[in-house]
């Protein structure tokens, strides 16, 4: 599971280098070039407030499992669009970006059905390593494959994905366990949810530090140059 999840959060690492030089390469144009990035964030902004509702409704294991595989699809989408005119390339980085929202949600949900309470922390833990390993390696990736072998190298990054899916595979259904996704559950329900998100974030201050400062990493991250 969290070699898993390290090889998948290294394929989107990777892609947030390789779209943006791609496009400034093809069209020297900064603002292409800010319009590919808007397109990856506006997903983040719109889906990813959302995602872990839709999450806690479906199966957690399933839900990385077809994320990962719907991410490597649609990374391949990318080579299609290679010869089109650039502006092609940002509603499938949109759609991308918005299905790789859900496995994050997933990932979290998860991983207290696979350890025990007292090992949880620790689990935690690694996952965190995980996700630090994967802002990392994951941009070097990219930098590394578009400067050798061109946007071609989104092969290489739609592998990384069908390994990870591979990976999420090996994990048993009965290796689950105390797992309940509140399926079908009605509309309104779903958005008192995703208003009692909202509320606690605004309630709790350590949460309400805590999107801060990703707000202002993220946005470090959009401003520097590709």
């Amino acid at each position: 599971m969290w070699w898993a999840g390290l090889i998948s959060w290294v394929g989107n690492g990777a892609m947030f280098i390789a779209l943006p030089v791609y496009v400034y390469t093809e069209t020297n144009s900064t603002l292409a070039t800010a319009l590919s990035v808007m397109a990856n964030a506006l997903a983040t902004i719109v889906i990813g407030q959302v995602a872990g509702v839709f999450v806690d409704r479906w199966n957690h294991r399933r839900t990385l499992l077809w994320g990962n595989l719907v991410l490597a699809a649609l990374t391949l989408v990318f080579l299609t669009v290679l010869h089109a005119p650039w502006w092609l390339i940002l509603p499938v980085a949109f759609v991308q970006s918005a299905a790789g929202q859900f496995l994050g949600p997933a990932e979290n949900a998860l991983l207290p059905t696979l350890v025990t309470e007292q090992d949880l922390a620790a689990a935690n833990s690694l996952n965190a390593l995980n996700n630090n390993l994967a802002r990392l390696l994951g941009p070097a990736l990219g930098g590394l494959l578009i400067a050798s072998i061109g946007f071609a190298g989104v092969v290489v990054d739609a592998l990384t994905y069908l390994l990870a899916a591979g990976l999420v595979f090996l994990v048993r259904a009965s290796q689950v366990s105390h797992e309940q996704p509140r399926e079908g559950q009605a509309a309104g329900r779903f958005w008192q949810e995703w208003r009692a998100g909202l509320r606690a974030v605004r309630r709790n201050p350590l949460l309400t530090l805590g999107f801060v400062i990703g707000a202002l990493v993220g946005l470090g991250k959009g401003s520097s140059p590709p």
